[in-house]
């Protein structure tokens, strides 16, 4: 809703819950259903407060089960915790009364009415509710996840600046981010700047894993091995294609690893052009017998790259080669692979693309980089 920002909640499936009671509150007030506006807005409010409170630990210090409290008692504790004001707190229990006139008996008894501007007083608390919990909540928490992203949505060339963006980015929500907000939101894209938006998201990603605790990386291996298990192919062709580089997998268990390492050498064979950016920081996870599906696969799509990443990509390989072969047996597996990038006179492509990767796997005459002379 443009109405509401519930960026606050801690909860996925309430912020899920109140975006839906949000729309159902205005639509109640357009059509002056002011009674059942007094019953949502009661609702909404008192889901925020209970969440906030149970967010900041309140129940802990406090020894009161906020699950247990009525809505009065919940905007008290809310203004003694200094998170509503003190005009939001008494338009709260002025609301909170009124929605005691749903039954008609008491209605009576009272001789109250709901008044038609009732509806608007609602929806304008909710909001201010909404707002001062946001603000309160920035300052204990820093910024969210969705906060980030409505900021890349809106300004997809801020992550240019990620740095200064996530400076307030709670440990807890930089692993929201990087355990499905970032995926979510991606797949959600739409418009315009929809490119630049993704371009954006899997930016942050990067820069947010980076930065995260050990524990949140291996947390993130292990929820992408998960996927490549269980997930459809769309789902994990863009997550490999924007979300993951191949040094990452460093952070995976052995077994985690070996689904990872497996699933990019499909992309490979299927010709992705994920795939070849992914070998950097893979190859000391494979078997000697995976190296020629590797270069093999390079070779597929080399063809097509600029010679610069084809160089950064051999280089990495040499490196990896060199610590990956350590016996006779995988010494004679890295000749098999060289012996694979024998230059071809009858195909140019090949001949180039093969004549760069053997020189900086470091056999052959050295070459410069411009010179088309075969081996």
């Amino acid at each position: 809703m443009s109405e509401f920002i519930f960026d606050l909640v801690s909860d996925d499936d309430l912020r899920a819950n109140l975006n839906v009671d949000a729309a159902e509150l205005e639509i109640a007030v357009k059509h002056g259903a002011n009674k059942a506006a007094v019953v949502l807005a009661g609702s909404i409010i008192e889901a925020m407060l209970v969440d906030h409170l149970t967010a900041t630990d309140y129940p802990k210090r406090s020894g009161k089960d906020v699950l247990k409290m009525d809505l009065a008692n919940l905007i008290s504790a809310g203004r003694a915790e200094g998170i509503l004001s003190e005009r939001t707190e008494q338009l709260s229990h002025a609301v909170r009364g009124f929605r005691n006139l749903i039954h008609p008996g008491r209605s009576l008894r009272l001789q109250e009415q709901v008044s038609g501007d009732l509806g608007q007083i609602c929806l304008a608390l909710v909001k201010m509710v909404c707002g001062e919990l946001t603000d309160r909540a920035s300052k204990s928490f820093g910024v969210t996840a969705e906060q980030l992203i409505a900021k890349l949505r809106k300004d997809p060339s801020s992550v240019r600046m990620i740095e200064h963006l996530t400076r307030k980015l709670h440990t807890g929500e930089r692993r929201r981010y990087l355990l499905g907000k970032a995926q979510a939101a991606f797949q959600e894209a739409t418009g315009r700047q929809a490119a630049e938006f993704r371009n954006a998201l899997g930016s942050a990603n990067f820069s947010l894993f980076s930065t995260a605790q050990p524990a949140v990386k291996r947390e993130v291996m292990s929820a992408l091995a998960e996927l490549i298990l269980k997930g459809d192919e769309s789902e994990i062709n863009t997550y490999l294609a924007h979300f993951f580089e191949g040094q990452q997998i460093t952070y995976a268990t052995p077994d985690d690893a070996k689904v990872i390492v497996d699933r990019i050498l499909v992309g490979l064979a299927h010709q992705y052009d994920w795939a070849i950016r992914l070998c950097a920081g893979i190859s000391i996870w494979l078997k000697p017998e995976q190296y020629r599906v590797l270069v093999q696969g390079i070779m597929r799509l080399i063809h097509g790259l600029p010679e610069w990443v084809g160089e950064d990509i051999g280089y990495s390989l040499k490196s990896e080669l060199d610590i990956g072969y350590v016996d006779e047996a995988e010494e004679k597996a890295k000749k098999r692979i060289l012996e694979d990038l024998a230059p071809d006179p009858f195909d140019v492509e090949k001949l180039v693309g093969r004549r760069w990767l053997r020189r900086v796997l470091g056999e052959g005459p050295e070459f410069q980089r411009d010179d088309d002379v075969p081996f």
